[in-house]
């Protein structure tokens, strides 16, 4: 989802990841990380903040290097798709996990 209108807009897309896995599986992502692209082309004056989400299997110290690390594979792949990295923001912690 994404609205102009709002004072900070928020593009709601979901990208999953296997557990305890930072790899992108395209198959599944590849259109969410194209649609993303396209609206932050579209709109150059935006950034983007990155929010990750573990499923709370294993600690929290794992899943907060696996948070940042699930950041940086989304970040490097908007990277590769010629998004500026400095739009991209991905100080992640660990906000919860899902249980």
């Amino acid at each position: 989802m994404f609205n102009l209108d709002q004072q900070l807009p928020i593009i709601k897309q979901r990208i999953y990841f296997r557990s305890g896995s930072e790899e992108l599986d395209f198959a599944d992502n590849f259109s969410k990380i194209n649609g993303v692209k396209t609206i932050l082309q579209q709109h150059p004056q935006l950034s983007l903040r990155l929010v990750v989400q573990s499923d709370g299997v294993g600690s929290s110290v794992v899943n907060q290097r696996l948070s940042q690390k699930r950041c940086q594979s989304v970040k490097t792949a908007l990277v590769a798709r010629g998004i500026q990295a400095n739009r991209l923001i991905t100080n992640c912690n660990l906000l919860f996990q899902l249980k």
